[in-house]
């Protein structure tokens, strides 16, 4: 099975992020292969909660951490974070 890992930083706008998630998801021929990655910073707390609502109806991992000084970094932890056949960010 081919897993895909869709790679999301998000920050202030967890309406979006749900949206682009259960709609990914709805879209997809076999959901069950797709692995979100959601890089949220810690003192947004909107988008923490989307995340948590959004793990119960997704494969959504998480990631919290203070705001980083280089977005790019972050992309790619977490693309190490996830093991997949093919990755979108």
């Amino acid at each position: 099975m081919k897993i895909i890992a869709l790679i999301i930083c998000s920050r202030d706008n967890p309406e979006a992020l749900q949206a682009t998630c259960l709609g990914l998801a709805n879209m997809a021929r076999y959901p069950e292969r797709l692995r979100f990655r959601v890089r949220a910073d810690d003192d947004d707390r909107f988008t923490v909660a989307a995340c948590a609502r959004l793990s119960r109806r997704v494969s959504l991992e998480a990631i919290i951490r203070p705001r980083p000084e280089s977005l790019g970094a972050e992309v790619n932890r977490l693309i190490a974070s996830v093991e997949a056949d093919r990755y979108a960010i």
